[in-house]
């Protein structure tokens, strides 16, 4: 039997775990007057990626999933942000700002995507289990279709 947690499989949060140790070791070249203030800032959002979609992903609903990702989502624009500071700063190159920037962006349209898949599978889920409400009112019961169970 494998051992592990569901969200270790997932790409997403693999992806964001080699993002967030990217950001770690960049922010080792930043000046020590920024340690408690942007380096603690874009550490501590790149990390809160891969903590939400893991969070999120052992949650109770495909809807708390969605939720989490969003707030995923959400550190990630600020670690985009504080990217651009540390480069307006020259903390970082041009190069280091460009690379971080597109291994952002890749990882953004990811979790867009599967937090749109989220969305999808929820609603397919409604889907069936109305249509097996129906079925079985029908069916099992004898009951019109009318009826609706909440």
């Amino acid at each position: 039997m494998e051992i592990g947690f569901k969200f270790e499989k997932l790409i997403i949060w693999q992806k964001a775990m080699v993002f967030g140790e990217d950001i770690d070791a960049l922010t080792k070249k930043f000046p020590a007057n920024e340690l408690y203030n942007l380096s603690s800032q874009i550490r501590r959002a790149a990390d809160s990626i891969a903590l939400n979609i893991s969070e999120g992903s052992i949650g109770q609903s495909t809807l708390e999933f969605k939720k989490f990702m969003g707030y995923a989502i959400r550190s990630l624009a600020e670690v985009v942000t504080c990217l651009h500071k540390a480069s307006k700063r020259k903390y970082i190159s041009e190069i280091e700002f460009n690379q971080l920037y597109e291994n952002a962006f890749n990882l953004m349209n990811m979790m867009v995507a599967f937090k749109k898949k989220i969305q999808l599978k929820r609603v397919i889920i409604s889907n069936l289990r109305t249509q097996l409400e129906k079925t079985l009112l029908t069916s099992v019961f004898g009951l019109p279709t009318q009826i609706h169970l909440s």
